[in-house]
């Protein structure tokens, strides 16, 4: 295949703000700035019906032990309350075999 990396990771943010939305769509930029189309971003509002689209953050939610944001790169809970940290996504994205630079 070249050393063209056919993987595709997702990265879900759960917010509950227009302030967590914004921060998720500045972050889902950064990450395809470098890895392009390898990279997939869903930000989910966590009052919206629409999370029932995620049920790993739908349990935690109501189970009321989870702080937003919740960030997931694929199905991994990644970040629980707290800073989302760009340069340590961007690490993990790499540690999963995405090719920076790639399908740009």
């Amino acid at each position: 295949m070249d050393g063209v990396s056919t993987n595709s990771v997702t990265v879900r943010i759960v917010g509950s703000s227009d302030a967590f939305a914004k921060t998720a769509y500045l972050v889902f930029e950064r990450l395809r700035s470098v890895f392009g189309a390898q990279v997939c971003g869903k930000y989910y509002n966590a009052g919206e019906p629409s999370l029932t689209e995620f049920p790993p953050a739908l349990a935690l939610i109501r189970l009321g032990e989870a702080p937003l944001p919740l960030v997931f790169v694929d199905n991994d809970l990644v970040v629980i309350g707290g800073k989302i940290s760009v340069p340590d996504l961007r690490q993990r994205l790499t540690a999963l075999g995405l090719k920076p630079g790639v399908n740009r």
